[in-house]
This record gives C-alpha cells, structure tokens and sequence, in this order.
C-alpha cells in the first residue's frame, strides 16, 4: 500500500493551516520519506496548495480514529 499520502499523526485543517508557511514540510509514512509541502495559495483565500500543485478542497473528515483531507490531484513519488 503506498503511503505517501499518509503522515504518522492526526492533523485537522487548523493544524494543517497553522503550517502552511510556504516553507513547510510534513513527512509521510513514504519509503522513500518523502515530504508533502503544505503552501498558502496566493490566488485563493484560505486555501492550500500541496506539493506546488494540488489544492485541498475538502478538511477534517472524520474517519474512525484518522482524519481525512481530500485533494484535487492524486499525490505521485
């Protein structure tokens, strides 16, 4: 199963939020340890851009114990 998508914590929207400094990384349960990069998007307010090029257009769904964030592009290695 990849796990790019994936981080070892439970973040919420806010938390994701409070990150987004446009120099922010999140590491992922990757075996490659890759990072997502968590950026304010400059063209829309309140929204954030992953990995330069995907939005999140959808926060804090609540799934048993995680939290899911949907984004508008699949996260590739």
């Amino acid at each position: 199963m990849p796990l790019l998508h994936v981080v070892p914590m439970k973040l919420s929207a806010s938390d994701i939020a409070g990150k987004a400094d446009g120099d922010t990384e999140i590491a992922t349960l990757n075996e490659d340890k890759a990072a997502m990069l968590i950026e304010p998007d400059q063209d829309h307010d309140n929204a954030l851009i992953v990995n330069s090029k995907g939005t999140i257009i959808e926060t804090d769904i609540q799934a048993g114990n995680d939290v899911i964030h949907v984004i508008d592009l699949p996260l590739l290695p």
